[in-house]
This record gives C-alpha cells, structure tokens and sequence, in this order.
C-alpha cells in the first residue's frame, strides 16, 4: 500500500524559465514545453483514488507552474474533486506571480520562493498588491492567506534555505554526511510528465544516469504496484542501512526528513499549521 508515502510530486509540465545552478533545469535537454497528458495524469488519480489517498500531492517538480496556469488550475480542480482528502500543494519563483495566475486557483498552499534575495519588506509588498491577505511575519518566511489557500512566501530563499543540487553534471560526494538511513524513498514518490516514477527527488527520468534508477511507469502497471516492487523496495532497503552511500546517493545534496521541516524551520507534513 501506498500508506507511508506523504509526498507526491506530479511534473505536470517540464518547462521553467530560470536556469539556477543548483537544478537540473540549467540543462536545456530536461527544459521542454511538453505537458503531462491527461492519459498519464487520469491513470495517476485512478490509482491514487484505489487506495484513498490523502496526503500531500504538489505540482512542482523541477518546474514553474505558473508558467501554465489555465493548465495547472484545471487539473487541481480535477484531482479536488477526486481526491478531496488530499492536500494540494505547489511552490513557485514568483516571476509569474499575479491576481490573474492566483484567481480561483484552488490549491491548499501556495509556497513562494525569493530566489532574488529581494528581502521581506519587497515579498510583503507583493503579497499586500496582490490582495493576500498577511497572517504573520516571520524572520525568514511571510505567512498570508488568498481566499481558502494559504500562501507562504520564503524571504531571501537562497541564503535562508539548503539548496538541493540536482543535476547529472554534479561530482561532489556527500558520502560522508549522507550515511546515515534515509527514508525518502519511503515518504515519497515523483512522477515525471511521461509517467516514469522515480523514488526519489534528486532523481530525474530525463538523467541517463538515473535511468537504471526509474522504478516503472504508471501507463503500464498501477502505481500501488509499482510502489511495492521488489525494485522498489530494494532502493528503500538500501537508502535506509546506515553506512556509506554509492552512487546515486552519494552525489545527494538533500537533508535528511525534507518532507517534514525546511531549512527555516517551517513545517511542511500535512495537517500541521505553519
């Protein structure tokens, strides 16, 4: 069953328009305008409705979904109502950011990145201009509220915030940090816009690399069984013995529980309020 996975991320569309050197998006061969098609993302949400899924879903994932907006309102809408349970989250560089992109867009929470270190006086402001209406502020992060979506805004968000270096062209080892057990591939779950599901968020089916790593694909198994293969539960095994990684884990830049608390603090497991 699917019961200890607290994220999924869905890559409802491949395209971003930045290109920060911490993510796999720099390389123009995983930067496309190709969508996730309503085959693959319908097979998703019948799987999901089997096992009466209510955790945390988010459509970023090495994106901006805000770059589709009309897309990604539609598809929240159609998952809402099937999946009602469940949490429906998104995160966003704000370039995009506007009364037109956040109206009737029914997430549960919005979450802002300031990748320009603009400080918290300008992410107020932009938040105040956009009709948000502010809850408190926080030293590193600006909690507001638009309609039933809560929205946080991570002020100076590169200097606040552990980066994750995600990309086939890294060589550093983190062997050393990274030999304790790691549940990641226990709480989560990514599913790239083809359908491919990875274990993993520092994985990405569009890596060569990676590709020995991919666990199936939705259009061809459903996702329980996917999730409970025996490929998959040897990655799990693996990632959680406490010793020294190999490859893939090694080149991981990620901190330990990502799906629980950010580098600010803020947490992120569903039902606990920020």
């Amino acid at each position: 069953m699917l019961n200890s996975v607290k994220l999924i991320e869905l890559e409802i569309h491949g395209k971003c328009n930045r290109s920060c050197s911490f993510c796999c998006k720099r390389f123009d061969k995983y930067n496309t305008d190709e969508v996730m098609s309503d085959e693959v993302y319908l097979k998703i949400i019948k799987d999901l409705e089997q096992v009466k899924y209510s955790e945390m879903i988010s459509f970023s994932r090495n994106n901006e979904v805000l770059l589709y907006t009309e897309e990604l309102k539609r598809k929240v809408n159609i998952i809402k109502d099937r999946l009602p349970n469940a949490t429906l989250v998104a995160s966003t560089n704000g370039d995009y950011l506007s009364k037109d992109a956040l109206k009737d867009l029914n997430l549960d929470k919005l979450v802002i990145k300031d990748y320009d270190c603009m400080g918290r006086e300008k992410c107020y402001n932009i938040l105040y201009e956009l009709g948000v209406d502010i809850v408190q502020v926080y030293d590193t992060y600006i909690e507001g509220k638009l309609n039933n979506m809560q929205i946080i805004y991570i002020v100076d968000f590169t200097k606040n915030e552990l980066l994750e270096v995600k990309n086939d062209k890294s060589t550093d080892d983190y062997s050393d940090i990274n030999s304790n057990n790691c549940t990641k591939p226990i709480e989560y779950i990514g599913i790239d816009l083809n359908g491919n599901v990875s274990p993993c968020c520092q994985i990405h089916t569009d890596n060569q690399l990676h590709q020995v790593f991919i666990l199936g694909n939705v259009k061809d198994n459903n996702l329980d069984h996917i999730f409970n293969s025996s490929k998959a539960v040897g990655f799990r095994n693996y990632a959680n013995i406490d010793n020294k990684k190999a490859f893939p884990c090694n080149n991981c830049s990620s901190k330990l529980n990502y799906y629980k608390y950010s580098h600010s603090g803020i947490k992120f497991k569903k039902n606990i309020k920020y």
